[in-house]
């Protein structure tokens, strides 16, 4: 797949799906996912990412935690998955590890809420997901984006521009799709200004 894309100039995909779909019906993954048998998702999961960087094509697992649990689409409103961190464990985490393990370039973030993983945010804002589960649990070291911002899904009460902020504070390194980009862009400037973003870490 990674020498088709590069005949047409593309250098990054948003692919593969790593939700194992465990809910059949699911209307936000269902047939994008590799199934919904955990260790045959990995062993596809982890060949497809390794296929895309012998391409020379850079891979994004999506969409973590993992929606493949969800029984509401992110693109209209917050799904949230009831599964426990062990049940986790066995489920959704098991491709996400297997391609990172296989050198997976960069993770999207699933608007969902997981309250048994984080009871407070939902995983685009959340600190102990986004940083503590992924990059020093899952030891993942790539770059790290968001869903897109306009979804459903991605709505806070301080509104759109200041979400972007919140996800960065979450660890986030790039926000796919704002609702206003002049908006978010002054948001990041002033939240840099006042110190509720780390230059360093930004950079």
């Amino acid at each position: 797949p990674g020498e088709q894309l590069r005949a047409v100039g593309i250098f990054q995909t948003f692919a593969p799906v790593a939700d194992v779909n465990v809910l059949s019906e699911n209307p936000g993954v269902n047939i994008r996912s590799a199934g919904s048998d955990p260790e045959k998702a990995s062993s596809q999961l982890a060949t497809v990412t390794r296929a895309l960087a012998e391409g020379g094509v850079a891979s994004t697992l999506k969409h973590f935690p993992g929606y493949g649990s969800a029984a509401a689409d992110p693109h209209l409103g917050l799904p949230s998955v009831s599964l426990t961190r062990e049940e986790w464990e066995n489920t959704e985490r098991l491709p996400f590890q297997a391609a990172i393990d296989a050198g997976a370039d960069s993770i999207m973030l699933g608007h969902v809420a997981f309250p048994d993983l984080d009871p407070k945010d939902a995983a685009t804002f959340s600190d102990p997901i986004v940083t503590d589960l992924l990059r020093h649990d899952l030891g993942f070291e790539g770059v790290i984006i968001t869903d897109a911002m306009d979804m459903g899904g991605a709505e806070r009460p301080e509104g759109p521009a200041e979400a972007c902020v919140v996800a960065l504070q979450a660890g986030a390194d790039q926000i796919l799709m704002p609702v206003d980009l002049p908006e978010a862009y002054e948001a990041v400037l002033r939240a840099l200004r006042e110190g509720r973003l780390n230059r360093a870490e930004l950079e």
